[in-house]
């Protein structure tokens, strides 16, 4: 009777061992997503940071461009004032 109560003990411990292999396996998978994740996450957060950059710089050219077209407008009216001046 001890015997039989010791091998129903002994296969319940191998099944449990078993079991927290296969959920060891499952928590490695989940942290391996997990890490591909935040890796994919913090690439996402460089591009982003990398485009609020370029938008930046293309606001500057298109500001340099504004002002570069309000100095030419100006030497063309002062031009045309000269001229009709004269």
């Amino acid at each position: 009777m001890g015997t039989d109560t010791n091998e129903i003990i002994y296969d319940t411990l191998v099944r449990i061992e078993k079991k927290c292999d296969e959920q060891a396996q499952q928590i490695n998978q989940i942290d391996r997503r997990l890490a591909v994740l935040e890796a994919n996450a913090e690439e996402q957060r460089r591009v982003s940071d990398r485009l609020a950059a370029l938008e930046a710089d293309k606001n500057k050219v298109m500001g340099a461009k504004e002002i570069a077209i309000g100095i030419v407008s100006a030497v063309i009216s002062g031009t045309s004032i000269f001229a009709a001046l004269k």
